[in-house]
């Protein structure tokens, strides 16, 4: 009787802790590790994971549930009929497993990390949900509202004219125009909702949301600003001998849309008086292993 107890204790939901259900995609990068972190620091509730299924170009093609954020075998997952491009207004097969979800694991409150691969469904539960604003999207579908310049600005002509034009920023080459104005249409009604939070790093989000589009100004919005509460102090060093070159650390994964072609750009005169060091650059790191007074360390394990 009492292994059958305690079988039944470690069933997500079924103990006293409350539930809350982290909603992301399946690309990994920094939202992944944020998400293991707030996961490895949470003791007091229990954090299921939802995770869209990539394959292919289609951004959900199903979804899977985890009991843990660690865990690679998954408590359930859904294959879907009809898989979704990257984000949807509504989706009938998503709805029945988040609602199933919700029903048989107790679920009391929604992290949504991520809407890539989901279904606005998501935000539709009337469940207390925070919407946690790692990038801009699916308000942006380009992710960094950059078009040829930070947006100002944004409507229906001009999501078309990003798919269109804005190429190195169009990572969802089958979320169409009219599709996308669908969802920025319904995501601005769902989370103007009382119980929808936008939680922001910094007040500069809710900012140049507010900016592209005076409705977010009826949403709630909750800064949390980066770090762990409390600044490190700093440490006393020595002064460098006079003739010691600069050294720079550029820090985690580069990409087009993280700044590769600013840093390439900048070498020539950086290196006039700095050494530049690639710390966790991954692939793109390595375009860069044979350039003057750069050194690249392509991964790093976090506890070293």
């Amino acid at each position: 009787m009492q292994a059958n107890i305690a079988s039944l204790r470690a069933v997500p939901g079924l103990d006293a802790r409350p539930v809350q259900l982290h909603v992301i995609h399946d690309l990994g990068g920094g939202t992944a590790k944020w998400l293991e972190d707030f996961c490895a620091a949470d003791s007091k509730r229990t954090n299921l994971i939802l995770k869209a299924l990539t394959h292919q170009q289609a951004m959900g093609a199903g979804v899977a549930l985890f009991a843990q954020v660690t865990d690679e075998m998954p408590l359930k997952v859904w294959n879907f009929s009809s898989e979704i491009p990257a984000t949807v207004t509504a989706h009938p097969e998503y709805r029945r497993a988040l609602d199933e979800i919700v029903r048989d694991y107790h679920v009391d409150v929604l992290l949504v990390s991520s809407l890539i691969g989901h279904s606005l469904d998501i935000l539709d539960t009337g469940l207390p949900t925070v919407v946690i604003t790692h990038d801009y999207y699916p308000y942006c579908p380009a992710i960094n509202i950059y078009f040829g310049g930070v947006c100002r600005q944004c409507d229906g002509k001009r999501i078309g004219e990003c798919y269109r034009d804005n190429l190195n920023f169009n990572p969802f080459v089958g979320f169409l125009p009219a599709e996308r104005v669908r969802v920025r249409a319904r995501f601005m009604d769902l989370v103007r909702r009382p119980n929808v939070v936008i939680a922001t790093p910094t007040q500069s989000v809710a900012d140049n949301l507010i900016r592209l589009n005076e409705l977010f100004r009826q949403v709630s919005f909750a800064t949390i600003p980066h770090g762990y509460g409390n600044a490190f102090s700093r440490l006393a060093t020595a002064e460098p001998p006079p003739n010691e070159r600069l050294r720079i650390l550029v820090l985690g994964q580069l990409s087009l849309l993280k700044g590769e072609k600013l840093l390439r750009g900048s070498l020539t005169a950086l290196n006039k008086f700095a050494d530049i060091w690639l710390l966790g650059a991954r692939e793109v790191g390595e375009s860069f292993q044979f350039k003057p007074g750069v050194h690249v360390v392509s991964h790093y394990e976090v506890g070293d």
